[in-house]
Parts: structure tokens; C-alpha cells; sequence
């Protein structure tokens, strides 16, 4: 009898340092969580302002005027045959990047030609099939 009371003595301790092992880890747990929530929402604060310190950096980049001095021969921005008094609307790049722009456009058009034969075809088909159907 004393020995079943011992061991059930021996069994509420072993439960009880379990319960109170448990408690302390979802203390942890819960404290580690608050750590982060607050670690997230820091990092947002910052993100949001390294954003805005681009943003400003940009802006303030932008004002500043550069002057670039350039051959008659390397420009080709004309109005009724002569250069304008404003160049203000003028895009400056270089002939390779032009270059570039042309194939990019050639490629653009040849699929639009090849979407519109693709399309005529199925057009074709369709009429076809409605007339057999």
C-alpha cells in the first residue's frame, strides 16, 4: 500500500515538473513570437525608408542638368528639316542601342504578320467547318 502511494507520489511529481517544463516553453514560445512580430515590423520600417531614400535620391539625381557635348554628325533630331531651338524632348542613345531597337521592331512586325496569317487561316477553317457541320 505505502509502496502504490510512493509511486503515485513519484508519478504527480514527474507530471507536475512536466506541466511546469511545458508552461515555461510556451512562455518562450509566445516570447519568441512577440520578438519577431516586433523584428518583422522593424524591418518593414526600415525597407519602407531605405524606399523612400531611393526615391528622394532619384528625385534629387533627376534636377540635375548634364550637358553632353556632341558632332552635328551624331544627331538626328530634326523639325522640318532643321534641329529645333528646344531639344528638351530629345532622346539621346547610341547607334547600337538604335541598332537594337530597329531588329526589336522588325521582329514585332514580322509576328504581328505572322499572328494575322495565323489568324485569316483559323478564320478560313472555321467558315469551313460551320459550312461541313
Amino acid at each position: 500500500m505505502c509502496a502504490l502511494r510512493e509511486q503515485r507520489l513519484d508519478q504527480e511529481d514527474l507530471i507536475a515538473d512536466v506541466v511546469r517544463g511545458s508552461e515555461g516553453v510556451r512562455k518562450e514560445r509566445e516570447s519568441q513570437s512577440q520578438k519577431l512580430k516586433r523584428l518583422e515590423q522593424s524591418l518593414q520600417a526600415t525597407v519602407l525608408d531605405i524606399q523612400e531614400f531611393a526615391k528622394e535620391k532619384q528625385a534629387s539625381l533627376n534636377q540635375i542638368d548634364v550637358t553632353v557635348t556632341m558632332h552635328m554628325h551624331q544627331i538626328e533630331y530634326l523639325v522640318d528639316g532643321r534641329i529645333p531651338a528646344d531639344n528638351a524632348s530629345a532622346l539621346v542613345f547610341s547607334n547600337d542601342e538604335l541598332e537594337r531597337l530597329r531588329r526589336r521592331i522588325d521582329v514585332r512586325c514580322c509576328r504581328c504578320c505572322c499572328c494575322a496569317t495565323a489568324a485569316a487561316t483559323v478564320r478560313v477553317r472555321h467558315c469551313a467547318w460551320r459550312v461541313l457541320g
